[in-house]
């Protein structure tokens, strides 16, 4: 076999083969005058995006520091061996985020189209619906985890990894936090509030760093989680709740005239 290599070329490869095709069909066949063309260049509308791009850029990798550090705390302060026991049950609890990722990145577009078009009883709607199935089915998934967490552990890596209630009730306060953080994060993508969430992201990404040092320090490898579960709610999603609100308080509605076209 290839190995490593013909892994990871088969992982990249696979990505890039999917893109390639949708780009075809989209521009050749679905939508041609979507097409570019260099007659279409706008300079100015270039560099507002390549801006929002270094935003985002910069926005994603705070996030990776903030979230990749927990295993970094863990070597440094624990050994090796408690990255393994902290990544299986993380993995395990990453599962539901991704399924409620499904949900939730189709409304990134629709909330931009919705700003656009100054409906905003639409997106407070939306923004409600989404938080509550977000909370609730994260909330489910947490309660399931932590009654059967070790048992799907056992059938996954066997006797290889025996997680502590306390590591997978830590996971269980990761899942509820994320579940109020998911459609938070996405209503400020699709509005494009971005400046706000770098401040968020990089003062998570510090806070998370020194709170994981000093609550592994108190409780071992559940002291990590604990550390990025606070870091999360206090510096982002209590205050994006609040930034929200307060734009879309000041959100325009569509005009008679807008409304009648």
């Amino acid at each position: 076999g290839y190995g490593l290599v013909g892994l990871t070329i088969f992982w990249l490869g696979a990505s890039l083969v999917v893109r390639a095709i949708n780009a075809i069909y989209l521009f050749g066949f679905q939508r041609r005058w979507l097409t570019p063309a260099w007659r279409d260049f706008h300079w100015p509308t270039a560099t507002r995006l390549l801006k929002a791009s270094v935003l985002f850029f910069v926005i994603g990798a705070s996030v990776a520091v903030g979230y990749t550090s927990d295993s970094f705390v863990l070597t440094r302060i624990l050994g090796p061996q408690a990255v393994t026991q902290y990544n299986v049950p993380f993995r395990l609890f990453s599962i539901v985020t991704v399924l409620i990722g499904f949900f939730l990145i189709p409304l990134w577009p629709a909330y931009a189209e919705a700003r656009a078009r100054g409906d905003v009883a639409w997106v407070k709607r939306t923004l409600r619906r989404s938080l509550v199935i977000s909370f609730a089915f994260h909330l489910i998934a947490a309660i399931v985890l932590v009654v059967a967490g070790r048992w799907i552990i056992q059938l996954w890596v066997k006797d290889a990894v025996v997680p502590t209630r306390a590591l997978l009730v830590a996971f269980a306060l990761y899942l509820i936090v994320a579940g109020l953080h998911a459609p938070l994060s996405t209503l400020l993508n699709g509005l494009s509030i971005v400046r706000f969430q770098l401040a968020c992201w990089i003062a998570m990404a510090i806070s998370n760093l020194a709170l994981s040092i000093w609550l592994t320090k108190l409780y071992g490898v559940p002291g990590v989680v604990f550390g990025t579960v606070i870091a999360n709610f206090v510096c982002f999603v209590i205050p994006s709740a609040w930034y929200a609100r307060r734009f879309l308080s000041r959100m325009q509605p569509p005009t008679n005239a807008t409304a009648a076209t």
